[in-house]
């Protein structure tokens, strides 16, 4: 009902403030005061009226659409008791990655960025105290160097994928970086220098898209959850490879780039040796029925 509780408050409306008298349609807004409704929030009332208190004029009100009984700016569509409540979301257990079937390509993403931190961050100390370069020295080595990525990857790393699948590309990629930080040792000027760059820096720039490329179409439990795990992986690397790197450059000035070769090449032999294990596990997950709309690691 619609009371006219405060007959001397002004209204402002389109037609003007109305203080009191006549015939005046407006009403001040603390007017509207216990207006029946349904179960669902519906307005009653009867050709979009509200009546008045008894004696009293009615007073139209138009409700949503125009019609009784329709809710006053209700949404179309079902009303919000017919929606489903949303169900809780799945966090991934990482302890669970440990004993993933792609476990191998973790910790190709986690020594791939251990070894590669670790050579930037001690390079220019490196290059400083073995042959007295500096910094533009270096920019002008990784100019090099990166030009060379971007045309590997560019123009040669699809052909070579297409030639010899991802997995050999893979491996191939851990053996040249491999081959890379002993060339970095090796070097005896500015030239050789650069090759070894050159050479190490595209061992490791085909080994990271080929293997983010392996994870995503082997997961059978989400690409989402499987490249994010692949980045935590990654992410600890790039952590842990300048502490170790600098630990080790303290103790002799080649260390660490003999421990980055050794990794390199010892992941890339174990990965060799172990792949038909991690193709069996693969495909036992993929005949279990899983999709890549199953939820990634149920808790």
């Amino acid at each position: 009902m619609a009371v006219n509780a405060t007959p001397n408050d002004p209204v402002q409306s389109m037609t003007g403030v109305w203080q009191q008298g006549g015939s005046h349609e407006d009403r001040n807004l603390l007017d509207f005061n216990e207006i029946t409704v349904d179960d669902k929030g519906r307005v009653l009332g009867k050709g979009g009226a509200i009546a008045d208190a008894p004696g009293k004029e009615a007073f139209p009100v138009p409700l949503g659409a125009g019609e009784a009984g329709e809710a006053l700016g209700a949404p179309e569509g079902p009303l919000s008791s017919d929606v489903p409540a949303p169900e809780p979301p799945i966090f991934p257990r990482p302890s669970r990655a440990l004993a993933s079937p792609l476990l191998p390509f973790y910790l190709v993403a986690f020594f791939v960025t251990f070894s590669m931190a670790s050579l930037e961050s001690i390079f220019p100390w490196f290059i400083e105290h073995r042959f007295g370069f500096g910094a533009q020295d270096m920019g002008v080595m990784f100019l090099f160097m990166g030009t060379a990525v971007f045309l590997v990857q560019g123009f040669l790393l699809g052909p070579w994928i297409g030639a010899i699948g991802e997995e050999n590309v893979l491996v191939s990629g851990l053996l040249i970086n491999a081959l890379g930080f002993l060339l970095v040792i090796a070097a005896v000027g500015r030239v050789s220098l650069t090759a070894a760059l050159v050479v190490g820096g595209v061992g490791n720039q085909i080994m990271r898209p080929t293997n983010a490329s392996l994870i995503s179409k082997r997961t059978r439990r989400g690409q989402g959850a499987a490249i994010g795990i692949m980045d935590s992986f990654d992410s600890a690397g790039r952590i842990l490879g300048p502490m170790a790197a600098g630990a080790l450059y303290g103790l002799n000035r080649r260390y660490p780039y003999l421990a980055s070769a050794a990794i390199m090449a010892t992941v890339g032999a174990a990965l060799w040796a172990t792949r038909s294990a991690w193709r069996r596990a693969a495909d036992r997950e993929a005949a279990a029925g899983l999709t890549s709309s199953d939820p990634p690691y149920p808790p």
